[in-house]
């Protein structure tokens, strides 16, 4: 009896950290885009002007937003342009950084999804079906001047 009581203690101690971190998930799981995401950016500097971001495979296979990052001014539309055409070409687009501001497409093959950005700021997005896949619009007021194009850093 002994024996057994020390093999139920040795599965509870075993099975508690995971029930713990099971439960700790689903907790924490609709706060992992706002939490997580953003410290996993776009990177590169924005690309002036560029108001079409397609949504494809690269070179090296890759599912990317081109240009991962664009620099508009307030009142523009942008237009992801789905053009992957690999097995896993299936995409959304998501925001998820500002309440009020959000935007999100249907998981597409092909077509296009557009957004008006009325407000000045930063809008992270990504496919939450490849978590490799970020972007970034800088929105910057109407009125301001241009900044000349940079590379994007793919």
């Amino acid at each position: 009896m002994k024996t057994r009581s020390g093999l139920n203690w040795v599965v509870i101690g075993f099975a508690a950290p995971v029930v713990v971190t099971l439960i700790a998930l689903a907790i924490f799981a609709p706060f992992r885009r706002i939490v997580l995401n953003p410290l996993i950016i776009a990177y590169g500097q924005p690309a002036e002007g560029v108001t079409t971001v397609i949504v494809r495979e690269d070179a090296l296979q890759r599912h990317v937003f081109d240009p991962p990052v664009i620099r508009i001014r307030a009142g523009e539309t942008v237009t992801w342009r789905f053009q992957d055409t690999s097995d896993s070409g299936a995409h959304n687009v998501v925001s998820f950084n500002i309440p009020g501001e959000d935007f999100a497409s249907q998981i597409l093959l092909t077509g296009e999804f557009t957004h008006t950005f009325d407000t000045p700021g930063t809008y992270l997005y990504d496919c939450t079906l490849h978590s490799q896949m970020r972007g970034r619009i800088e929105v910057v007021s109407a009125n301001r001047e241009a900044h000349r194009a940079l590379p994007s850093g793919e």
